[in-house]
């Protein structure tokens, strides 16, 4: 430590005399000053110049909370408490970043040498281009440890669950108390006004049952992206049997008025609740939507982005909940139940969206199928659209236990 003072001091311009020290070197050893009148100093030596402790604060408090953000999600996940997981990640990642630039304006004031100017300057660039910019985390890693298909196994999560509730429990969600229940998991019930007032103390061992509103107010509060909408994978685009296209409202309102498009179904593509999907012009809604409703419903921008698709008759249809790759149960929703339904392509549907990129992390989803009539009275089944397994809805046939199972799961990944 002595020497590392020396050095710092020599860099800072202050040059230490060595000879003055009251202790003399004895076979290799330094006598100590134990001189009652020098107790701010070792060896007479004075303390290091403000720019050393300044520099060596900054260096230690960044990299505590630098290697702290980098085992984030495994200190959540077991419930340790640390700087960076009492802050956030997103406040780590700024904290560090400031810390850092602080580190830098320290080293480039008090000190000339170059090679310490670089450690600090790369310091900076390597942060904000490994965690800012591509933001790397633990979850590639436990991918590679236990890489989906197949279940996420941890029987400690969830710890604690937080569950959307009005006047009452919702219906879809009381199976899901009692499940809970049955599991040991404490249980809380808070409403939207009580959320909004004081939010939800999580964790990432919690467990969120609610609307979409809900998850993403709790998404957004533990720095977790919310998924894009996985409505038509590629990889089944061979199952749609009908077209579907990319659009935005302002384009299908002029099309539709220049009559260049016949029935035409629309739905949002990322703003999934910005309205509820429409046929038009059966419905006449398109309209509405764009201009608004003065003091009731605010007008959407012409340019939003929306999900096309030819209307086609669909006899009935299917929900098919899958959790980890695996079919829970098919629940039949609209339309006459018949036997038409072939349950091979809904298998060969799971497998392969399960098994794609697309589907990697949709550890719990339903599955849309319907019995299409084709103009040339063919019946096929055809695939609908996927749903996200937050916040998704509970048809009759679906047990307590598949559907608590389907919404640990894919919270669990959400914030993995």
């Amino acid at each position: 430590m002595r020497g590392l003072w020396f050095c710092w001091r020599h860099r800072a311009g202050e040059h230490c005399d060595w000879s003055q020290r009251s202790g003399a070197y004895s076979a290799g050893m330094v006598e100590e000053n134990t001189s009652t009148t020098e107790t701010n100093k070792v060896n007479n030596l004075a303390w290091a110049p403000f720019g050393y402790w300044a520099h060596m604060s900054c260096l230690v408090l960044r990299t505590q909370i630098w290697t702290e953000f980098l085992d984030y999600d495994p200190d959540s996940a077991c419930g340790r408490r640390t700087t960076s997981t009492l802050l956030g990640k997103a406040l780590s990642k700024a904290l560090v970043v400031v810390l850092l630039a602080m580190e830098g304006l320290v080293t480039w004031y008090f000190f000339e040498d170059f090679l310490m100017r670089l450690f600090s300057i790369s310091g900076m660039v390597a942060f904000v281009a490994l965690e800012v910019l591509r933001g790397t985390d633990d979850k590639d890693v436990c991918r590679q440890i236990c890489p989906w298909p197949g279940p996420m196994v941890d029987a400690d999560f969830p710890r604690r669950a937080f569950i959307q509730t009005f006047d009452d429990v919702p219906r879809d969600y009381q199976p899901v108390v009692a499940e809970l229940k049955r599991r040991g998991v404490e249980i809380q019930l808070r409403t939207t006004e009580s959320v909004l007032a004081k939010p939800l103390p999580l964790t990432t061992m919690d467990l969120v049952v609610g609307d979409f509103d809900w998850t993403k107010m709790a998404l957004k509060q533990l720095a977790c992206a919310m998924p894009a909408p996985p409505d038509y994978p590629k990889c089944l685009e061979h199952l749609l049997h009908r077209k579907i296209w990319s659009s935005t409202l302002g384009e299908v309102r002029d099309l539709l008025t220049a009559q260049s498009l016949g029935q035409v179904f629309i739905k949002p593509k990322v703003d999934t609740k910005a309205f509820s999907a429409i046929i038009e012009p059966k419905d006449q809604m398109l309209n509405t939507l764009l201009d608004g409703i003065p003091g009731v419903l605010d007008p959407l921008a012409p340019d939003m982005a929306v999900h096309c698709a030819e209307v086609v008759d669909f006899i009935s249809e299917y929900r098919v909940y899958v959790v980890d790759g695996e079919i829970r149960a098919i629940c039949h929703y609209k339309g006459p139940e018949d036997d038409f339904l072939d349950e091979s392509v809904i298998k060969e549907a799971v497998s392969t969206l399960c098994n794609s990129e697309e589907g990697r992390d949709l550890t719990g989803m339903g599955m849309d199928f319907a019995v299409l009539k084709q103009p040339d009275g063919q019946i096929l089944t055809c695939l609908v659209e996927v749903n996200d397994g937050y916040s998704l809805g509970l048809y009759p046939g679906l047990s307590g236990k598949d559907y608590t199972d389907l919404l640990i799961s894919r919270w669990r990944r959400l914030v993995a």
